[in-house]
């Protein structure tokens, strides 16, 4: 019997969910609840897993504008087993009366193998950012807004956020023969 992402694959597949194949990402591609609001100089992440190698090209997270403030954000990756740096985006500027998924492009790194991954916001003001309820998924870690520390120091937290990483993955040719005909895949 097929694993239950498999499942989920097929059925997305079937409903013309992908454009071109498999869904090139991972994190959690869900709208959570606007938890809480966000506090400046904090960054706030959770434990995704990628499973398999390829680079990073954008990372998208569900937020929205809080009271009239217009903050300033960008994303990161971090590799959970030694919390070191691995991507990170543009920046992006919180417009009035946003509320959506809003992708940044990665800028630099993004080189990725299947393992866990920490996928960040960070804000230098006052945000939502919408999160469910997860034990010790989240991370988070109190530092001024400017450039993102590698490594990461983070403590524990139990949030889930609604935030995902896009990637590609290396296309190898394979050669196939048989029954005298000759094909080659991309």
């Amino acid at each position: 019997m097929p694993s239950a992402k498999l499942r989920d694959i097929n059925k997305r597949w079937s409903k013309g969910e992908f454009i071109n194949g498999l869904d090139p990402n991972f994190g959690n591609e869900s709208i959570g609840d606007p938890h809480d609001y966000y506090t400046p100089d904090w960054i706030y992440g959770s434990i995704y897993a990628c499973t398999e190698s390829g680079t990073a090209t954008s990372i998208t997270a569900y937020i929205a504008q809080l009271s009239s403030f217009l903050p300033k954000f960008k994303y990161a990756l971090h590799k959970l087993s030694d919390l070191s740096l691995v991507a990170y985006t543009a920046e992006g500027t919180m417009t009035t009366d946003f509320e959506g998924w809003w992708p940044l492009d990665v800028v630099w790194g993004g080189t990725l193998e299947a393992t866990d991954y920490i996928l960040a916001p960070w804000f230098d003001d006052w945000m939502w950012l919408y999160t469910k309820y997860h034990y010790q998924r989240g991370r988070n870690q109190n530092i001024a807004y400017n450039s993102f520390p590698d490594p990461l120091d983070p403590l524990v937290a139990h949030y889930d956020i609604s935030i995902f990483c896009s990637y590609t993955v290396a296309v190898v040719a394979k050669r196939m023969v048989g029954n005298g005909l000759t094909c080659v895949v991309t």
